[in-house]
């Protein structure tokens, strides 16, 4: 199983500008020496970042006297929330190109190499539109989270949108499915005055799913997720998979006849990787729904909890 380097994966052949990020936990010093570095060299030199409030005062804290290039390269907001800021997202723009990088890693080491991730990427350009409703859907969320930011943050984002050809404001319906393909459609998902489970249970006919497979590396202590679902897809088997030793578990749980739990190091991709980082930590947030006829596929950054599904902001791909 081939591995990816996240920010050296972006194509050569793009040509960006401008880059937004959000992110729960903010490492300055990884930013700095390792995603920064990389956007400088692509040419990309209007940055922003979004991080959770709490999270970034402790960053904040831990990083004085490691700041270099804070006031000249880029500028870091913190957002406030119901719960805590969550998602994690690396959106690019161009004259011509838009990319979307989503999924469950934070701006630190570990989220950027050390941990199990998993990210999903979506692009666009002025030949290939087929991905663009998604792209723009998720411009139009960080869009709204930028309102909220003041001075310097939200000119850089009007500046993004001013100088992409791609970004346009239309009208859609939000979280709807959207045809990349003749075999793939997609949709964006998050906490908003509706909450993602509510979102998910309307995309998919839950009394069609006959299996469901779950990963995650925090799970509410009392299993109050796991017996929720249970019962809204009543038809399904359901295996949790756990890392011994990280995380958090659902050891509270009363016995269910539907749910059942699985190792994560029986996992082919833990085993895969097993060797190269002994302490390597799970942090990929996964779940796959399966029918007779379809399968759909939940990926982002909300842990198996109550919280995260009807609380925090998150924003994911089906």
């Amino acid at each position: 199983m081939i591995e990816k380097k996240l920010i050296h994966e972006i194509p050569k052949s793009a040509d960006f500008h401008s880059a937004v990020l959000t992110s729960f936990s903010f490492d300055f010093h990884h930013f700095e020496s390792q995603v920064l570095r990389q956007f400088k060299s692509k040419g990309i030199i209007n940055v922003n970042v979004l991080a959770d409030d709490t999270m970034l005062d402790q960053a904040i804290g831990l990083s004085t006297g490691y700041l270099k290039s804070l006031s000249n390269s880029y500028v870091v907001n913190g957002v406030s929330s119901v719960g805590a800021f969550h998602p994690k997202i690396i959106f690019l723009a161009g004259e011509k190109d838009v990319m979307m990088i989503q999924g469950s890693g934070n701006i630190t080491n570990g989220g950027h190499g050390k941990n199990h991730e998993l990210f999903g990427v979506f692009y666009a350009n002025n030949d290939d539109k087929s991905q663009l409703p998604i792209i723009q859907e998720t411009w139009d969320y960080l869009k709204s989270i930028g309102e909220r930011t003041a001075g310097v943050a939200r000119d850089k984002m009007s500046w993004l949108e001013n100088n992409c050809g791609l970004l346009n404001p239309r009208s859609q319906e939000k979280h709807s499915w959207h045809v990349i393909d003749e075999d793939l459609s997609a949709a964006v998902v998050y906490n908003e005055t509706s909450s993602i489970w509510s979102q998910i249970t309307r995309l998919v006919q839950a009394d069609e799913i006959k299996r469901v497979s779950i990963v995650s590396p925090f799970y509410d202590e009392a299993g109050t997720f796991l017996t929720n679902f249970a019962e809204s897809f009543s038809k399904a088997e359901i295996n949790a998979f756990i890392q011994e030793g990280k995380g958090i578990h659902p050891y509270k749980m009363d016995k269910n006849d539907r749910v059942s739990f699985s190792k994560w190091e029986t996992t082919l991709r833990a085993n895969e990787t097993v060797r190269k980082i002994e302490s390597r930590k799970l942090h990929a947030k996964i779940i796959v729904f399966e029918s007779d006829q379809e399968q759909f596929c939940l990926f982002g950054s909300p842990n198996a909890t109550i919280k995260a599904f009807e609380q925090l902001p998150h924003v994911e791909q089906m």
